[in-house]
């Protein structure tokens, strides 16, 4: 009878490759795809004590030392021969500032993400570690707090907000949060030079700072933040008188190009084009027909007489290259719901840009902060009367 010869195994070598302990933990599972990825594993999860010479965790390496080695190290923890660095100061809220701690990291984050933009557009920035951070956020709340324009923990009864920087009086004051239409944003006022410039003492920190809701520092705002408001004030009260041809706006607006200058598709055109490409409610909604959702806006335009849903102000045509930040901008009220009938609003362009609903991973439904512009807003904003015949 012949032997039996066991045939060679001629299918591919697994490239999966286990640690059974290389890193220095027995335990570890860590499963890597090639040599290198085991490599990397072992020199970063693990590393031995240059005194005892067992294996101990990277990010551990501080603590392992300050602890078996105490004799070896100084008062603050530091070791110059092994190169340990002294203990890091932990940096808390100070407990003199009335907002919570999540208020607190907010601030802290929204600094830290200034420098990080002024460094990366070149800008000589304040350095950019905890300490720096620390600083700049205490001054900032503390600025806040005096202008009255962050609520304190347990005054919310008795609060009364102040002007922002912008002009205005936020309805309840700055909110120190995300996903928010009133959430604290830092604008420059000269954006040639750095949120904070290096060398600014405790008084000098924010001079170069501006103070206001991120509904107003976008990329469409008309003018500077210093002067927003007001012209936004004169701005309305000339509306209120402005007669408006609405029939000639709508019989502008219903055809696809201007019919004067380099005709330009006109700005119905233009966004209903675009909500179409990119919003899959509206597909579904008009049917991937673009005339379709032209005529809804067009009724939509007449019925609200050519004129803003929040100001007032009357909508503007395309003129130009580039829009203007009051140019006609078709706003979805709820985003999460899409461009659909019932949920559409006509809107100048500067304020179709700062409703973040879609970014939320969960809603509150106890929270009462304002998220979107409606024209009561607007009118508590900016500090005019309300007028029921604009609008």
């Amino acid at each position: 009878m012949e032997a039996f010869v066991a045939r060679p195994n001629r299918s591919r070598a697994s490239n999966m490759i286990r640690c059974l302990g290389q890193c220095g933990e027995t335990r570890c599972t860590y499963v890597a795809h090639s040599v290198g990825d085991m490599r990397k594993h072992a020199l970063r999860v693990t590393m031995r004590c240059p005194v005892c010479k067992v294996f101990i965790r990277r990010n551990g390496r501080l603590r392992h030392f300050r602890t078996a080695h105490r004799d070896m190290c100084t008062l603050n923890g530091s070791c110059a021969k092994y190169n340990i660095p002294p203990r890091s100061r932990i940096l808390r809220k100070p407990k003199s500032i009335p907002i919570t701690n999540k208020e607190w990291l907010f601030v802290k984050e929204m600094v830290r993400r200034s420098i990080m933009h002024d460094e990366g557009m070149g800008r000589v920035s304040m350095p950019k570690n905890n300490a720096t951070i620390h600083h700049v956020a205490e001054v900032l709340v503390r600025k806040l707090l005096q202008r009255n324009l962050v609520c304190p923990v347990g005054a919310e009864g008795t609060f009364v907000p102040g002007k922002d920087d912008a002009g205005g009086t936020p309805p309840f004051g700055l909110h120190l949060r995300t996903h928010c239409l009133f959430a604290l944003s830092i604008d420059r006022r000269d954006n040639s030079i750095a949120h904070f410039p290096p060398g600014c003492t405790a008084d000098s920190l924010l001079d170069n700072v501006h103070l206001v809701p991120l509904a107003v520092n976008t990329l469409w705002r008309p003018v500077h933040s210093g002067n927003l408001c007001e012209q936004w004030r004169n701005m309305y009260e000339q509306a209120v008188d402005l007669h408006v041809d609405v029939e000639s706006v709508v019989s502008m607006e219903s055809m696809s190009r201007y019919p004067t200058g380099d005709k330009k598709k006109t700005a119905i055109y233009s966004c209903c084009r675009d909500i179409l490409r990119n919003d899959p409610f509206a597909r579904h909604a008009f049917h991937n027909n673009l005339a379709e959702m032209r005529s809804y806006v067009v009724g939509l335009l007449r019925k609200q007489k050519a004129r803003c849903a929040v100001s007032g102000f009357v909508l503007q045509h395309k003129a130009g290259k580039s829009s203007t930040p009051y140019v006609l901008s078709v706003d979805a009220i709820c985003p999460l719901s899409g461009h659909v009938q019932d949920n559409m609003r006509l809107v100048c362009l500067c304020f179709n840009t700062v409703n973040h609903a879609k970014s939320k991973a969960w809603f509150d439904p106890d929270d009462s902060a304002i998220v979107r512009w409606t024209h009561p807003v607007f009118v508590q904003y900016i500090g005019v009367v309300k007028r029921n015949d604009l609008l």
